[in-house]
């Protein structure tokens, strides 16, 4: 299997490298614990979190505008909640593309283009896997 992982790792690299594929790794600092959170904010940790890396960590305010805009697909991993709080967490980041620099930009979020996967049923996070699991060994 090793050939078709190195296959599988050099194509992922190339469409990393001609921008077809974005990728924004986040390790959140565990050492220490935030303080005066309240209930609803320590319930929904991390999708707050999520919706804050979604919203600036790609960058996506200083995006080239093309004329038929930029539609983005978002893949999670399972989300380790309630199907509603899932659902909840959805439309707000379905709601970032009402926000002015979402707006400016003509960037569009799908409702259907925001969805939860399992790594091992797919590829693009297959790789995900690879690459922190790579990190880790280090």
């Amino acid at each position: 299997y090793l050939d078709k992982y190195q296959a599988l790792m050099t194509i992922f690299f190339r469409h990393v490298r001609d921008g077809k594929v974005k990728i924004r790794i986040m390790f959140r600092q565990n050492a220490r614990v935030p303080t005066n959170l309240t209930e609803e904010q320590l319930r929904n940790t991390y999708f707050l979190l999520y919706y804050q890396f979604i919203k600036h960590a790609f960058g996506l305010r200083y995006a080239p505008t093309h004329p038929d805009g930029t539609y983005l697909r978002l893949f999670f991993d399972q989300f380790p909640d309630t199907r509603e709080a899932a659902s909840q967490f959805k439309g707000y980041v379905h709601a970032l593309q009402e926000t002015k620099h979402f707006r400016d930009n003509h960037i569009f979020i799908r409702e259907r283009d925001i969805v939860e996967v399992r790594s091992h049923d797919h590829v693009l996070l297959q790789c995900m896997d690879v690459i922190l699991g790579a990190m880790s060994f280090r």
